[in-house]
């Protein structure tokens, strides 16, 4: 993951903040994630994180156009990730 902002700090004793131009790659999965600005807490040994991003496919020949998520949610627990969001058309 590459980061461009990330702060934090303790509210009601967990840890939370925000991110900005956040992008990677999770795993071998062929998507790139990029521009990721968002929301992050750390509660009940669960990561946390909420916001928008871009999807891009990183096969050496595109199955389809970067699109924009919206409303994505995405937490890392128990060594396991789960996401969720709406993908759009980004024009």
């Amino acid at each position: 993951l590459d980061i461009a902002t990330l702060s934090g700090a303790f509210a009601a004793n967990l840890p939370q903040g925000s991110f900005t131009g956040a992008g990677g790659q999770i795993g071998t999965v062929p998507l790139l994630l990029s521009g990721a600005d968002g929301q992050w807490r750390f509660a009940r040994n669960t990561l946390s994180l909420e916001g928008a991003l871009s999807v891009a496919d990183s096969a050496a020949s595109p199955r389809f156009q970067p699109l924009a998520a919206r409303g994505v949610a995405l937490t890392l627990a128990d060594n396991r990730i789960a996401a969720t969001g709406t993908l759009v058309e980004p024009t």
